[in-house]
């Protein structure tokens, strides 16, 4: 009785007009935001990538090993285009 009356209660509310225009609503939000995180990914990566090559110019113009420096230069993850962190600098 108390499945019956709750699936009921279920229904009727996915079924409402409210319901579709949220999931509507939600549904462009994440297209929107993957959209605009895919562009600032492309951008971090292409900095990334000058990065690297700076770097690797740098350390050819070395003359001697003792006056170089140890530069980490760490890729975007693939993955933040789902979700953004920002660092604290």
């Amino acid at each position: 009785m108390l499945m019956t009356l709750i699936r009921r209660e279920l229904l009727d509310n996915l079924m409402t007009f409210r319901f579709a225009a949220a999931t509507f609503i939600i549904l462009l939000l994440v297209v929107a935001n993957t959209f605009v995180l895919i562009i600032d990914y492309e951008r971090r990566l292409a900095s990334h990538n000058d990065a690297v090559k700076m770097h690797q110019r740098q350390l050819q113009e070395e003359i001697t090993y003792s006056a170089g420096e140890v530069r980490v230069d760490r890729p975007p993850n693939p993955l933040s285009i789902f979700n953004r962190t920002y660092a604290i600098a």
